[in-house]
C-alpha cells in the first residue's frame, strides 16, 4: 500500500474525512496528536510540502503560531507558513465537537462513521464513545460500515446502532433506524 506521507491527518475522524474527500484509502500520514503533527511537518517534511489536518485543543501548537490565517469558512480554518509550503487546516471545535454540532444544527437522526484501516478501530470506539456521552448523542442513532468492518457482528463490540458493508445500504439502514 502507498503512502501519502505529505498529508497528515491528527485524528481518526479526520484521516477519514480525508480518505473521503480524496476518494483515496491508500493510506495517509496518520500522527496522533497535534504536536506530532507539527513535529513530522518540522523535521521529515520541512523543505517539502505539507499540508496537517488538526484539532483547535486548548493549548495551541506552538508551529501553528508561525502560520498566517488564509481564510475561515465556519469552522474550518487554513493556515499557510509564510517561508515554506506547509499548510495546516484547523477544525475548531475538535472533530467529534463538529460531528456533533453539525447534527445538531441540521436536526440528524442518524450518524455514519466508517473506517478503512484495522488500525483505526480503537479510534472508532473512542469517537462513538465521545458521540454517546454528548447531549446531542445521546438521541443520535450509530451506523458503522467501512472496509476494517466486515461484520455486521461488531455492532456490539462498537456499541453502535447498526452495520452497512457499502453507502448504498447504509442508507437503506438509516432509513431502518428512523423508522425504528
Amino acid at each position: 500500500m502507498k503512502v501519502n506521507l505529505t498529508i497528515i491527518p491528527e485524528c481518526y475522524t479526520d484521516t477519514n474525512l480525508v480518505e473521503t474527500i480524496t476518494n483515496s484509502f491508500n493510506g495517509f500520514n496518520h500522527q496522533k496528536g497535534c504536536n506530532n503533527v507539527s513535529g513530522i511537518m518540522q523535521s521529515k517534511l520541512s523543505g517539502s510540502f505539507a499540508l496537517g489536518i488538526i484539532d483547535k485543543d486548548k493549548n495551541e501548537i506552538n508551529y501553528l503560531t508561525q502560520f498566517v490565517q488564509v481564510i475561515q469558512k465556519g469552522d474550518l480554518f487554513l493556515f499557510k507558513h509564510p517561508q515554506k509550503h506547509h499548510y495546516i487546516i484547523q477544525i475548531s471545535p475538535a472533530i467529534e465537537k463538529f460531528i456533533l454540532k453539525s447534527a445538531e444544527e441540521n436536526e440528524a437522526d442518524v450518524v455514519g462513521l466508517s473506517i478503512a484501516m484495522p488500525y483505526h478501530r480503537n479510534l472508532l470506539k473512542e469517537t462513538i464513545e465521545e458521540i454517546r456521552n454528548s447531549s446531542t448523542g445521546k438521541n443520535l442513532k450509530i451506523l458503522i460500515g467501512g472496509v476494517a468492518l466486515k461484520k455486521h457482528t461488531q455492532i456490539d463490540e462498537f456499541k453502535a446502532d447498526g452495520w452497512a458493508p457499502n453507502a448504498q445500504l447504509a442508507i437503506e439502514k438509516a432509513t431502518q433506524l428512523i423508522a425504528n
